[in-house]
This record gives structure tokens, sequence and C-alpha cells, in this order.
């Protein structure tokens, strides 16, 4: 009997120690779970850090971007106005200038045939009297005097109309450079998902720099598929307000202005 009572007595001490060791165990997963737990925040925290710096930069950068842009419009702005200036000044001045030389070549005409007139009345009556051979001859070297001043002439309206043509050929490549950025930048803020310029803001922008207009925009950028967040541009904004846009409605081929083409859409004859 006793013997049984110590076997009893040794099975009851094992299970209590297997017990014991079980709750240790669970004890022990409970921390290594609070631990990864612990660091998993911590990478998630740095993580968030890593966006908010990332984000900050690219803001800095597309105010950077912007002001660049912005100064560059304005440069191609003045240019055009001072070229569009330049151009009316010298075309009115050569306009000037061709209606006088017509003025002066009609009087130079009128006088030539006067004093040819002139000449040939005084040759016929002093034909008898003096060498008609001589006569004839200052007529002709008159002639030819005359006939060199109209051909300075025409070189003068030649060069002139050089002159306007490549005032012309600079205007048209200012232009060209004009359009040419123009395109560049509504290609680059032009919405990947529906292939439109947006006519209004805010544009938004992925940690890449792709842009996304309000009516697409999702948790994830179209283009790269990184998380969208909250990023705005304002270079796209700027451009958007700078640049002409065509109506939405179809069948309209209005081309407008960012300040009308709001009251433009309102009152559009292909409105539905």
């Amino acid at each position: 009997q006793a013997y049984n009572c110590l076997i009893h007595f040794y099975k009851r001490k094992m299970s209590l120690k297997r017990s014991v060791d079980a709750m240790e165990e669970s004890n022990i997963k409970e921390d290594e779970l609070k631990n990864k737990k612990n660091c998993t925040d911590l990478h998630i925290d740095d993580n968030k850090n890593k966006i908010e710096n990332k984000a900050s930069d690219l803001e800095n950068k597309s105010k950077e971007t912007s002001k660049t842009y912005e100064e560059k419009i304005r440069y191609l702005k003045l240019e055009i106005e001072t070229g569009n200036k330049n151009y009316k000044e010298l075309e009115d001045a050569n306009k000037k200038a061709l209606t006088e030389l017509n003025n002066i070549m009609e009087e130079n005409k009128k006088q030539h045939e006067a004093q040819i007139e002139v000449l040939k009345a005084q040759h016929a009556e002093e034909m008898i009297k003096v060498n008609w051979k001589w006569k004839w001859k200052m007529i002709a070297t008159k002639i030819s005097v005359q006939e060199k001043n109209e051909k300075k002439h025409a070189e003068g309206k030649k060069c002139l109309q050089l002159e306007i043509e490549e005032v012309r050929t600079k205007m048209e490549d200012v232009e060209d450079e004009y359009e040419y950025l123009l395109s560049q930048l509504k290609e680059k803020i032009e919405c990947p998902v529906c292939m439109e310029i947006p006519s209004s803001g805010p544009v938004y922008v992925c940690p890449n720099g792709h842009f996304v207009c309000k009516k697409c925009k999702t948790g994830s950028c179209p283009t790269c598929r990184v998380a969208m967040g909250v990023g705005k541009s304002l270079l796209a904004v700027l451009v958007i307000e700078n640049i002409d846009h065509e109506c939405k409605y179809d069948y309209c081929e209005e081309v407008l202005g960012f300040d009308k083409l709001e009251d433009h859409e309102k009152q559009c004859k292909h409105r539905i």
C-alpha cells in the first residue's frame, strides 16, 4: 500500500511539473510575440517617417521646379511680346519706307519724263544749230543716271524685305519653342488613366513623381503601383492655369484659357 502511495505521489508530481513547464513555455511564447509586435511597430514607424520625409522632399522639389518653369514661361511670354512689338514696329516702318520709296520713284519718273520731253523739245529746236549727236549723248547719260538711281531704290526695297523675312523667321522660331514647351508640359501632366489633361486642381503625385487627376486617384499609382499617399503637385496646377483647354463636351471645338473655360462650359450649346 505504501508502495502504491509513492507511485501515485510520483505520478502527480510529474504531472504538476509538466503543467508548470507548459505554462513557462506559454509565457515565453507570449514574450516573443510581444517582442515581435514591438519590432513591427518600430518598423512601421520608421517606414512612416521615411514616407513623410520623401513626401516633404518631393514637395520641395516640385516647388523648385515650379519656380523654374514659371520663370521660363514668363521669359518666353516677354520674348513673344517684345518680338510682336518689334515686328509691328518694323512692319510699320517698312510700310512707311516702301510708300516713301514708291512716291520718290513716281516723282523721279515724272521728272524723268518731263525732262525727256523738255530735252526732246530743246533738241528739236536746236537740231539745226547744234550737233544733235552730242545732245543725244547727254540725254542718254541722264537716262542711265536715272536708271541707276531706280536700281538703287529697288535694292533698298529688297534689303527691307529681307529684314522683314528675318524678323518673321525669328518670331516663328520663338513660337515653335513655346509650343514645344507647352506640348511637353501637357504630356507630363496628362492623367495615365483617363488620358486627359486635368482642367482644375488638385493634381495628385506619387512618391516617384507620376501624376494622377482627382477623378482617377486610387490607393496606388496606376503607373508604378506605389502607394499614392497625399502628395499634391503645385507645378501641375501652375501649368494647368497657364495653358489652353478644350471644351469637355462632344462636337465642341472651342479652345479657351483656364479663366474662361468654366463660364464657357456652363453656356456651351453642345451641353446636354
